[in-house]
């Protein structure tokens, strides 16, 4: 059965927020009142606020989208953490950095560097979208400096879960990331973003909250997000989720009368997709789309909290 038969690109874009203020400002000036930026080697930026002090939990945005997408949800955490809310280089206004290689793989070796120097010990990770696979990436490489984490929103097999299981294998997975890769990194980012719009409503149900998306689709770095989406379509992460051995709890998006399989189906994809995973638990949203924490940011914000007090 089809999955998605919305365009690709739409299905994974993980944009948001704030249509008013320039994105370059969010990611290149002062970071948001109450925050203390700590600048990196150049690959993304982390913004604290919170409990200094206390157990850090670390927001990662996914694709196109500044650490500004987390802002409707980031204050229900900071009473009890220490909350690290990073931007990636290219998305979202934060200017682009040369990278030898994957994106994917240089995003995770730069936090991991990030986490050991600071001695992190028992952090929750939340990542939304691609930022769910850094996430899993991090969790797998640092036992130790984490504790928990919660995906939102993204599955490891992503050229897979989009074809509706045509593609089973990585070669399959790399001709339909090479395709999308090209037809999104070639031509007029403008003329890109615009083919979008089509695709808007699997991201948020909100229609107002969709033209945010596309702001920060078109802050963002065309190559930064043509090469980080054909990279995630030609890559398999399911043999990597035994590596994962802390609690995992992914959190994917349903909508009744939307989402084109029942309930129950949907939730079976997703869970055979994560399979792999020694502690891991799949949980629907209801009522949400691709955006959950903004669609049902309450349900978002009750499930994190839970989960990271265990």
């Amino acid at each position: 059965m089809r999955v998605f038969s919305l365009p690709v690109l739409a299905a994974f874009v993980s944009v948001a927020s704030l249509l008013g203020a320039p994105a370059a400002q969010c990611a290149e000036g002062k970071p948001p009142a109450g925050k203390v930026r700590a600048e990196t080697s150049g690959l993304f930026t982390d913004d604290r606020s919170g409990q200094i002090g206390a157990r850090k939990l670390y927001l990662i945005p996914g694709l196109t989208a500044p650490g500004a997408a987390w802002d409707g949800v980031r204050p229900a955490f900071e009473p009890g953490f220490e909350v690290h809310t990073l931007s990636l280089a290219g998305f979202g206004g934060l200017p682009a950095r040369p990278i030898a290689g994957s994106f994917l793989d240089a995003q995770v070796d730069a936090i991991v560097e990030r986490l050991r120097m600071e001695r992190v010990t028992g952090a929750v990770l939340v990542g939304h979208s691609l930022g769910g696979m850094l996430a899993l990436l991090v969790a797998a490489r640092v036992p130790e400096a984490v504790g928990k984490v919660i995906i939102v929103d993204s599955v490891p097999f992503l050229a897979q879960w989009m074809s509706g299981g045509a593609v089973q294998t990585v070669d399959q997975a790399t001709a339909m990331a090479t395709t999308i890769g090209a037809q999104m990194g070639t031509g007029p980012w403008e003329a890109v973003v615009q083919r979008q719009r089509a695709a808007l409503p699997i991201q948020s149900k909100d229609s107002a909250f969709q033209e945010k998306i596309v702001a920060w689709m078109q802050a963002s770095d065309q190559a930064s997000v043509a090469g980080a989406m054909q990279e995630l379509l030609a890559r398999d992460f399911r043999p990597q989720l035994p590596n994962v051995q802390q609690p995992v709890l992914v959190l994917m998006s349903y909508d009744e009368g939307f989402t084109p399989v029942p309930k129950d189906r949907w939730l079976g994809f997703a869970q055979a997709q994560y399979s792999g995973l020694a502690h891991g638990e799949v949980r629907l949203i209801e009522g949400s789309r691709h955006w959950i924490m903004h669609d049902q940011a309450q349900a978002f914000t009750d499930a994190v909290l839970a989960f990271g007090a265990k």
